[in-house]
């Protein structure tokens, strides 16, 4: 029954809405910490959030506040996307633009009116067995062997001449290392390189991956972008860390001659854009703002287009993807893969009727498929 009830008030704020401040209302009624924990229904909340005063925002959903922030008060405006990360300590809030706000600095941006597509491969191989369990490590040490997917994945966007972005861990740029790479963060899992073989490209080929790097950055419809090096979690992971990932995208970008300013956020889990932006270089990202899925949408913050993730396409969501054709002309839609989810599965066959039907409606000029760096102007 509770359940239920609270089912039935959640639709009736959710309808009322346009019309009076009902989440306002719902949100500052309660105690404190009540007012957090209703708040986190709606939105993403991190741990250690205090909310001294009041919460003004007809459209939560689209709301994510990083853990330990102290804010005064908080207004939105209606249909805004607002990320506060973690460790802000500020007064009111008032936000009538898509806002991202970081301990050291603010950005407002603006829908891009374009619409157009864009799709992104997250590619991982090895590099994300930093999050598994060291019992299941022999049991994912051949699935996550991506070459295959790739090469395939690479074939059939060739095939119907379909621009894609690749994001792409830093470690498999690499032809061998001797496992310390000056980084030390943990996770639910211990340590986040204590799976690294230490080895090179012939021994323990799912960590390093250069040719098969090196073949996708030949193709002219294909953008190499950054996917941070070792699968980071960028809201739980320390300021050195990711100065140090930008070390080491910088490195990449000298030795392999790549620009490298597209950057994907492991998990879609946004942070430290001022470091990124500012430090880093970086000029667009991909990730997940808020609680809405799926999400549309690419934003232009002046220094940096903001892309929000709207579909997976594997094999078990190509059904949907195909029934979301008729769509595509009037949204900004972004699709995004990863690599593993192709080993094992049979879904070619729907991925290419879906691929086709994208080339057609391009020839067609229905439809425009863009690389992440051909957005930000």
């Amino acid at each position: 029954m509770g359940k239920l009830k609270k089912r039935i008030i959640n639709k009736l704020l959710k309808e009322t809405s346009p019309f009076f401040d009902s989440y306002s209302l719902y949100f500052n009624m309660p105690s404190s910490k009540k007012k957090l924990k209703r708040l986190s229904d709606f939105a993403e909340v991190g741990i250690g959030v205090n909310i001294e005063g009041k919460i003004t925002t007809l459209t939560p959903r689209y709301l994510e506040i990083g853990k330990n922030t102290t804010i005064q008060s908080i207004h939105i405006a209606p249909e805004k996307f607002v990320l506060i990360e973690k460790d802000v300590m500020t007064g009111n809030i008032s936000c009538r633009k898509h806002s991202i706000i970081t301990p050291q600095k603010s950005y407002e941006g603006e829908e891009i009116d374009e619409k157009c597509i864009t799709i992104s491969v997250d590619f991982e191989a090895g590099v994300a067995l930093s999050h598994a369990s060291k019992e299941r490590w022999g049991h994912y040490r051949k699935f996550w062997d991506s070459r295959k997917a790739v090469e395939k994945l690479s074939q059939l966007f060739r095939k119907y001449e379909i621009p894609v972005t690749w994001a792409i861990c830093g470690h498999l740029f690499l032809r061998e290392c001797n496992g310390n790479h000056n980084i030390i963060e943990d996770d639910w899992g211990g340590h986040w390189f204590m799976h690294d073989p230490a080895t090179n490209y012939k021994n323990n080929s799912e960590w390093y991956m250069p040719e098969t790097i090196k073949a996708l950055a030949k193709e002219s419809l294909f953008e190499i972008g950054y996917h941070s090096f070792g699968h980071f979690l960028y809201q739980q992971c320390s300021e050195d860390t990711v100065k140090k990932d930008i070390l080491m995208a910088k490195k990449i970008r000298s030795e392999w001659g790549l620009k490298l300013d597209s950057f994907v956020f492991p998990y879609n889990q946004c942070g430290y854009f001022d470091l990124l932006v500012e430090e880093g270089g970086f000029r667009n990202f991909r990730g997940k703002i808020g609680v809405i899925c799926p999400s549309y949408g690419a934003i232009n913050f002046k220094e940096f287009c903001y892309i929000h993730t709207t579909q997976v396409f594997s094999p078990s969501t190509m059904d949907r993807c195909n029934l979301q054709i008729q769509q595509l002309t009037r949204q900004n839609f972004n699709y995004y893969t990863h690599c593993y989810q192709w080993i094992e599965n049979d879904g070619w066959k729907e991925l290419e009727q879906w691929l086709k039907k994208l080339s057609r409606l391009m020839s067609l000029n229905k439809i425009k498929i863009k690389k992440f760096g051909e957005l930000y102007g």
